[in-house]
């Protein structure tokens, strides 16, 4: 007797398969763009969408890294939400305090956060204030 297909599809099987299953990581993510905008710049065979509502898609794919990971999702140039692994939500978050603080929007470290503001910082042993 055949066993039956997880979710009754067999394409959306082997693509979810092929996209996610095989990879270290999975992630699932909302994408905030309508499902065939997204189709346009996505492999069947790099993740599996499913459509939410005319404006958002689900896409289900997987890397070998939490850094490809965050990379492959944020090449595709629309907003997004994480829903899994947290852990891929840690990562984005250190990458986007090191590209503000490369922007040169930011300072230049974390720790520089918990500093004060340099107009009220002292200016040190034989430096002279700005």
């Amino acid at each position: 007797m055949p066993r039956k297909v997880p979710g009754g599809d067999v394409g959306a099987y082997v693509t979810r398969s092929m996209s996610s299953s095989m990879y270290t990581f999975s992630a699932r993510v909302v994408l905030h763009a309508p499902l065939e905008t997204v189709a346009q710049q996505l492999s069947p065979l790099a993740g599996h969408l499913e459509r939410i509502d005319a404006g958002r898609c689900q896409l289900e794919t997987g890397g070998h890294s939490l850094a490809m990971l965050a990379l492959y999702i944020a090449h595709l140039g629309v907003e997004f939400e994480v829903l899994e692994p947290p852990e891929l939500i840690d990562h984005l978050t250190a990458v986007a305090g090191r590209l503000t603080r490369a922007s040169g929007r930011a300072p230049a470290s974390p720790a520089e956060t918990k500093r004060a503001p340099r107009a009220a910082r002292s200016p040190g042993p034989g430096r002279q204030p700005r």
